[in-house]
């Protein structure tokens, strides 16, 4: 069979367009005998089709010769695979010797984990295995997958590793906690970022902490505003500084303004307070015109970029005629 770009470009389109009863059957049960060139069309198909039958022999797949019919098969699983297939998934993961297709399988297994039910432990597969693991750099994987994933219980185990003697292991840790998809972990960055030794380790818990303020559904918009201010104090580098202010247009209250104003004339910092300074003036409510007029005229004189400058002026002209 072909292999050239044009000829699978129309197999592919051939593939997708048919519709008849027993397609989906057909692909399925032609992946074991079909060229190598064109079985990773197949593949692909019982994605774009979301063949969810196709889960057992994409994971055959997996244990097959060619890296990129098995690289494709995980990725097609990532769309197809039900929770039930975890534990093969999670089996393969452990065997695996291949950086890349570990990558892959990683984001397969916390696709798939975020297909069990909420009222259901969408972590638990993952969780009964932990403790059987032997090395740290599998533990750190497991790790960094039950951050994405956002399972409560496996917080439990998180905190343990940042009690851990390895310092890979703790990094992990830190990054688990950082990619939470809610506020929970926020208070346990803020004292990894105050307190730890390794200034790797400090600089990720910030950035982590950060992010988090922005998903805080329960402090007001003033503690965030501390909250950002702490931040601030933390940042040990420029990039840092960046980073929080940046993040502070998430705000989008006087109070973030306020604190943005101050960088609107620091030589390093002036661009990021001037884009996140614009962001959060043009959600304010027109009371805080009189306070905020003032600021963006000044701060249009000294903008290079003609793009935001237009921008600022816009903002000011809007601003004005509501003050009419």
């Amino acid at each position: 069979a072909s292999t050239t770009g044009l000829e699978k470009k129309e197999a592919r389109q051939a593939i997708d367009q048919l519709n008849a009863p027993g397609v989906n059957e057909m692909i399925v049960n032609s992946m074991p005998r079909i060229d190598d060139s064109l079985k990773i069309e197949l593949i692909r198909s019982c994605a774009e089709r979301y063949i969810q039958t196709a889960s057992p022999a994409l994971i055959n797949e997996i244990k097959g010769t060619n890296q990129d019919i098995r690289i494709s098969a995980i990725k097609a699983l990532r769309i197809v695979a039900t929770p039930d297939q975890l534990d093969r998934l999670i089996d393969l993961h452990l065997k695996s010797n291949n950086e890349q297709e570990k990558k892959e399988l990683e984001k397969t297994i916390i696709a798939v984990c975020l297909r069990v039910p909420e009222h259901e432990s969408r972590a638990a597969r993952l969780i009964m295995r932990y403790d059987s693991l032997q090395k740290y750099e599998i533990q750190a994987s497991y790790i960094e997958m039950f951050g994405k994933i956002g399972d409560r219980d496996a917080l439990p185990l998180i905190q343990s590793a940042l009690r851990s003697d390895s310092d890979p292991l703790k990094t992990s840790a830190i990054r688990a906690l950082s990619d939470w998809p809610d506020a929970t972990p926020i208070m346990d960055l803020l004292s990894i970022a105050e307190s730890a030794d390794d200034k790797k380790q400090r600089t990720l818990a910030l950035h982590g902490f950060t992010r988090l303020v922005a998903c805080d559904t329960i402090s007001s918009a003033i503690e965030k505003a501390a909250m950002y201010k702490k931040s601030l104090s933390l940042a040990e580098s420029i990039n840092d500084k960046q980073m929080v202010i940046s993040e502070l247009s998430n705000l989008k209250t006087i109070e973030a303004a306020r604190i943005v104003e101050e960088f609107l004339n620091d030589i390093n910092l002036h661009r990021e307070a001037e884009i996140s300074f614009l962001q959060i003036a043009s959600q304010l409510n027109q009371q805080y015109a009189d306070e905020i007029l003032p600021l963006l005229k000044s701060t249009a004189l000294r903008i290079e970029d003609e793009d935001l400058k237009d921008e600022y002026d816009d903002l000011i002209h809007d601003l004005e005629k509501a003050q009419e």
